[in-house]
């Protein structure tokens, strides 16, 4: 399952656009989004006045504008907000009223959202002067919602991070030693602001180590949450997602553990109006590769289609059309006299990259099932079909180094679970590969001071 972040920037004109019928397009195109909680902060160089109360009612109010209409037909999942804190966008020291203010939106605005994220607060610069902060903040934090109310922390989604060593560790004290864990009936995996080296050193897919860590404190439980419900944070690519639903039938083959899986991505909306290009997917050669929108390029042809650009765009459009019931034939993608899109598509155009996204996500679960049964029964053909695909979702044509390291890579995570079955084995295979312990900040972002 695909969950769409920044839908909430787009949902006032999608009224606008489908009128009546916007809650059925974001129903069948894109209906589960994300929402961060630290959205507000961003843009913010300036010192200002922070007052948590106001804060999470300032929050309030846009759920009230974006999101309330469509709460029957989408399902919204809340950010904590970590990402701003990693980048810098909150002093240090007032990271104790932004846990405040996170906690009394959980447990009084809870009819906003369906799940929510715990406020986890990686290793990074930006955050901690001290590497023993890490440890505290986040025991507080998790401690925090652990005591909340059960409509609330029913909700919440345990975030675990581990792409450096440093985070490994911490959150194997969090889950193993302080049982924290135990309190929460969904789970998740976060790390976006690492350093992209670690990822290289790992002879298994990173994501491996992060599921395994939770996994593993689970597995021997008798109240294991079935089904376990388990979110991918920050992964959208179509490599990742094939990759992420090959797991989840790896771990109810060893464990017996049925994964709900989901994964978001920030990209959706951003790719089309921003860089006018989106992923095209196309499930009869399970090709997928961008496909331009720029005018300049409508009428070239997509030579592993045969196709324009302009072609593959009209069929699509009219395709989304038709599921909503409406008869729409595409004659143009921009209007002549603005130059920007065409006010009969402008809607389908926002929703575009999600419907590819969609009918992707739906290939790639029944795509994992199949191969992971030739994992277990005919490896040679495992291996050989597993690269073409690989190449398939990489544009097509031959199979590069990268698209063979990766092959091989997925395999190796496969071999690799039911040999890592313990935390203290995923630990030393941990300790052996990665030796990435912090993360340097980003560079010039901007610090909100609350007084």
């Amino acid at each position: 399952m695909f969950i769409a972040a920044g839908l909430y920037t787009i949902t006032r004109y999608l009224d606008e656009f489908f009128g009546e019928r916007s809650s059925i397009a974001l129903s069948k195109f894109c209906p589960n989004g994300l929402i961060s909680y630290g959205i507000n902060l961003e843009g913010k160089s300036k010192r200002r006045k922070f007052k948590p109360l106001d804060y999470a009612k300032k929050m309030d109010e846009l759920f009230e504008t974006t999101i309330k209409k469509h709460r029957k037909e989408t399902f919204w999942v809340l950010d904590s907000g970590g990402y701003q804190l990693a980048i810098g966008l909150l002093a240090n020291h007032h990271i104790p009223d932004y846990i405040d203010s996170y906690i009394y939106f959980l447990e009084n605005y809870t009819d906003n959202f369906d799940e929510a994220f715990t406020l986890d607060m990686p290793v990074t610069k930006n955050l901690f002067k001290k590497e023993e902060e890490v440890y505290q903040f986040n025991k507080e934090s998790y401690l925090r919602t652990s005591v909340l109310p059960d409509r609330v922390r029913d909700k919440l989604l345990f975030v675990s991070h581990f792409r450096t060593l440093h985070n490994f560790d911490v959150w194997n004290k969090l889950i193993y030693e302080d049982d924290l864990a135990k309190y929460y009936k969904r789970f998740s995996i976060g790390g976006l602001v690492t350093g992209q080296n670690v990822i290289h050193k790992l002879p298994v897919n990173l994501y491996t180590i992060g599921l395994l860590q939770i996994i593993l404190y689970w597995k021997d439980k008798q109240n294991i949450p079935d089904p376990f419900r388990f979110h991918i944070l920050g992964a959208s690519n179509h490599k990742s997602v094939l990759f992420f639903y090959l797991l989840e039938e790896a771990i109810k083959d060893i464990y017996g553990i049925n994964l709900a899986l989901s994964y978001d991505s920030s990209s959706l909306f951003k790719k089309m109006l921003r860089a006018r290009n989106f992923t095209y997917f196309d499930p009869n050669t399970t090709l997928s590769l961008e496909v331009s929108a720029k005018s300049k390029n409508l009428n070239k042809i997509v030579h592993q289609f045969k196709r324009t650009s302009f072609d593959i765009i009209k069929q699509e459009i009219e395709s989304m059309a038709r599921e909503l019931g409406i008869d729409l034939e595409v004659k143009e993608i921009y209007d002549e006299h603005t130059g920007t899109f065409s006010d009969s598509i402008q809607g389908y155009i926002i929703l575009l990259e999600a419907y590819e996204q969609h009918k992707f996500d739906e290939w790639a679960r029944q795509e994992a099932k199949r191969l992971y049964q030739l994992y277990k029964t005919n490896l040679s053909k495992y291996e050989s079909e597993l690269s073409q695909c690989l190449i398939n979702l990489n544009k097509g044509g031959k199979a590069s180094k990268s698209v063979r390291a990766l092959s091989k890579k997925y395999t190796n995570s496969l071999d690799m679970i039911p040999k890592l079955d313990s935390i203290d084995a995923l630990t030393s295979f941990m300790h052996t590969y990665n030796d990435v312990t912090d993360v340097e900040p980003v560079e010039g972002a901007p610090v909100w001071d609350l007084v």
